[in-house]
């Protein structure tokens, strides 16, 4: 296990907080975690709700540094590729609105991941890469919570096609 120290300034007085990493071993390689960073999924991921507790964690290696794994710490053998979004512009304002609103995140609070899946078929030369726009990881930053959030509008894609 390694240790990180961080730095938080507050009020004048500078906070010493040690942060320890976690060396697991998943499905895309060794990689680095904190647990005491968790974000507590309520309901679960559609199709495994029972899973509830995950961590973010950079893919090994740094080999794809656009993506990130979502780590479940209940079973070691869960884990999503996935894509953080950076313009939130992707998905209608309206859309967005009603999301925030269903799930009481303020805007400025909210991460938004997209659930990643990789599509090679034997005699392809080049892989196909998906996300999943329709039901998208909605995650509250300042209370490590997330949902799996289905749009209303179906205008969203299941295998919304990056590459």
């Amino acid at each position: 296990m390694g240790n990180n120290v961080s730095l938080e300034a507050t009020n004048k007085s500078i906070a010493i907080e040690e942060v320890k990493f976690e060396s697991i071993t998943t499905r895309f390689g060794a990689i680095q975690i904190n647990k005491e960073k968790n974000i507590t999924f309520p309901l679960g991921i559609l199709g495994i709700e029972g899973v509830r507790s995950y961590c973010l964690a950079d893919y090994p290696e740094n080999k794809f540094p656009n993506f990130k794994v979502l780590q479940s710490l209940d079973d070691l053998n869960i884990s999503f590729l996935v894509n953080p979004v950076t313009d939130f512009k992707i998905f209608d304002k309206k859309d967005l609105e009603e999301c925030l609103n269903d799930l009481n995140i303020a805007q400025e609070e909210l991460a938004i991941v997209l659930i990643t899946s990789i599509h090679k078929n034997v005699g392809e030369e080049k892989a196909r890469i998906t996300v999943n726009m329709r039901a998208p990881i909605m995650i509250d930053t300042k209370n490590y919570v997330a949902y799996q959030y289905v749009f209303k509008n179906d205008n969203y894609s299941l295998q919304h096609e990056i590459n």
